[in-house]
């Protein structure tokens, strides 16, 4: 790459607990390659290598599938920042559900589907999806149960709510035939996250963060795209490649997305940026992905 690389680290601040990080800061960088920009978010929780080993990484040309993800991004938004437009022009953002990362049960007005974060105990989940009426339901276990403790966990559930439930993700540790067990005792489809399998799988979690979506499409009969939970930039880089992918495989691609993850943290300038109207994100103004006045004030360092 004959362009240098620039970066800029960050810190997000949780509002509650977010995923597998129980609510600790989030630490993440913004790369620059020329006018593109780019977010690089580990989630060493899932098996990424820390911050500093990333940019490492950058640095001595061994990129990780989340830097290369990153390049390519920073690739196609400097091409828009160039062309001055948008790179959301002619393109619409699917609307996404909302996240229930914590113990609430509340959802905004205008969402019909909810994506609910459990794996705690059983009492308390069944609990908290019994107080979400009239709303799809997506359950994540984030592979943190075995299919014997989540097979006896979707037997216990009311019929009215296990009617409700959309897809069940990651219930346990991918294995494709303990998977398509599990889908024949309960009847619940399967999503798998951040990976393409076959073998007992319904829906495919896309994360443009550490996937190329466009070369997994063809193998992938429903995909929902979602968020890295990352920095304004990564989220509105997967609702980039989420509105792409509607546009050219409206049929594989989910009419409700997971895009909306930036009300999981505390403002900054970027986070105050953000609009959505309900469960529809509105692209930033600007050119690229956005943001063109607070990229330029940051203070950049040349990655070396």
């Amino acid at each position: 790459m004959s362009e240098p690389i620039r970066f800029w680290k960050y810190e997000l601040k949780p509002r509650a607990r977010v995923g597998l990080g129980k609510g600790r800061p989030r630490r993440g960088a913004l790369i620059r390659v020329g006018l593109g920009v780019a977010d690089v978010h580990p989630w060493p929780e899932l098996g990424d290598a820390v911050l500093e080993a990333q940019l490492e990484g950058l640095a001595s040309g061994r990129p990780s599938d989340l830097e290369k993800a990153s390049i390519r991004f920073a690739m196609l938004d400097g091409e828009a920042r160039a062309g001055g437009v948008s790179l959301f022009e002619g393109l619409t953002i699917p609307a996404s559900h909302f996240l229930l990362a914590d113990d609430s049960s509340q959802v905004p007005q205008g969402f019909d589907t909810v994506k609910v974060k459990l794996g705690g105990v059983a009492a308390s989940d069944s609990h908290r999806l019994s107080r979400l009426e009239d709303v799809r339901l997506r359950l994540d276990f984030n592979a943190r149960l075995n299919c014997g403790s989540v097979e006896t966990f979707l037997r216990t559930l009311p019929g009215d709510t296990l009617s409700r439930i959309e897809f069940v993700e990651d219930p346990c540790p991918y294995d494709g035939a303990r998977w398509k067990r599990l889908k024949d005792a309960t009847g619940c489809r399967l999503a798998l996250d951040r990976r393409v399998e076959q073998e007992g799988v319904d829906v495919h979690i896309v994360k443009p963060a550490v996937q190329n979506a466009f070369a997994a499409i063809d193998s992938i009969a429903c995909a929902v795209v979602t968020s890295y939970l990352d920095h304004p930039i990564g989220q509105l880089g997967a609702a980039w490649v989420a509105a792409r992918l509607a546009a050219e495989y409206p049929s594989k691609v989910s009419m409700r997305c997971g895009l909306l993850t930036h009300a999981l943290y505390e403002n900054d300038p970027f986070i105050e940026r953000m609009r959505s109207a309900g469960p529809l994100l509105i692209a930033p103004a600007g050119t690229g992905i956005g943001f063109d006045d607070l990229i330029e004030r940051l203070p950049w360092e040349r990655l070396r």
